[in-house]
């Protein structure tokens, strides 16, 4: 048996209805700009729900800066890999290359005609003993998964992006097996 009138249980029910319906509108039109990816509406953008395009040629020139470098990664890997070393050492290494000429690939592939010509140089010549040219490697591996991350705050384009965004952990993956196999603690292969 309930005490209050039913005109006062129907408005109190509306009325919890209504701010349910406010807040969830409410937060759904302060998320939009997060949800568009322009999360930063207070610096005066004005928010959008267009999707970015799939390719866009204002890409080309951040992607051909990208493609120099892994041309720039191969020519290291085979200057590496020249120098004196086990075979498993050896082996490594050239599996590292033939990731660098499959970017060189894919990037030559994405962007078609407007590929820039091939006249890089060697990232890194790395010399000296394996410790010291998985050293040198690591070094300019960082270096690159910088400009490609780096790179992703620059494209437009979906296919430009994926496509960076799917070299950046081959390229981490560089980074982590030459600090183990230099012997690093794998907290520190982890983190460099």
């Amino acid at each position: 048996m309930d005490n209050q009138p039913e005109e006062l249980t129907t408005n109190a029910t509306s009325s919890r209805r209504a701010l349910l319906a406010s807040l969830i509108a409410g937060a759904s039109v302060a998320a939009v700009p997060f949800l568009a990816g322009k999360a930063s509406a207070a610096t005066g953008s004005t928010p959008t729900t267009t999707a970015p395009p799939n390719r866009s040629d204002a890409d080309n020139p951040v992607l051909n800066t990208l493609l120099a470098r892994e041309r720039a990664m191969v020519r290291s890997y085979k200057v590496a890999v020249s120098n004196s070393m086990s075979e498993e050492e050896e082996n490594v290494l050239l599996y590292f290359h033939g990731n660098h000429i499959a970017h060189v690939d894919a990037l030559k592939g994405f962007l078609g005609p407007a590929a820039g010509p091939d006249n890089s140089s060697a990232a890194v010549a790395p010399v000296g003993s394996f410790n010291d040219i998985a050293s040198q490697l690591i070094a300019a591996e960082r270096e690159t998964a910088n400009a490609h991350s780096a790179a992703l705050a620059q494209i437009v384009g979906i296919s430009a992006a994926s496509l960076v965004a799917s070299i950046v952990p081959v390229e981490a993956r560089h980074i982590t097996v030459l600090s183990i196999a230099l012997g690093q603690p794998l907290n520190a292969a982890l983190t460099n």
